[in-house]
């Protein structure tokens, strides 16, 4: 039997309902870097950035590391570095998953923090409403 448009809409935001409460769901992800800071030569990574949200190709050395993956430039005199070595992703799905990993922590505590407000604005007007009687 056919779906009229409105049961049409209705299955597509019950599918994502369902999206959204999957997301919602902790994972287990590995959180720390799993390439060490050489001791010599270049290593091509991932890194994230949990504050802008994003993920990025990454290289370290022993002594410095930057962003891309662009050897020529990462070799060039003039290249952007920064000071120290870094640990790094190996790939750009670990990355991906430390990131939200992190995101999930960072979220986690504001709707604790939201959670804990609204415990306590309650109790006030509850209060209120006792001592009114």
């Amino acid at each position: 039997m056919a779906m009229t448009k409105k049961e049409k809409a209705e299955l597509e935001a019950l599918k994502e309902m369902c999206s959204i409460n999957k997301a919602l769901g902790w994972r287990n992800y590995q959180t720390e870097p799993d390439l060490e800071i050489p001791s010599e030569g270049v290593v091509l990574g991932w890194g994230f950035a949990a504050y802008q949200r994003t993920v990025f190709p990454t290289w370290s050395e022993r002594s410095s590391h930057g962003h891309g993956h662009d050897i020529e430039k990462i070799n060039s005199r003039y290249r952007s570095a920064s000071q120290k070595g870094i640990k790094q992703f190996s790939t750009e799905a670990k990355a991906l998953a430390a990131l939200r990993s992190a995101l999930e922590s960072d979220f986690a505590e504001k709707l604790r923090n939201i959670d804990e407000r609204l415990a306590r604005s309650l109790l006030a007007e509850k209060e209120v409403t006792i001592n009114e009687l």
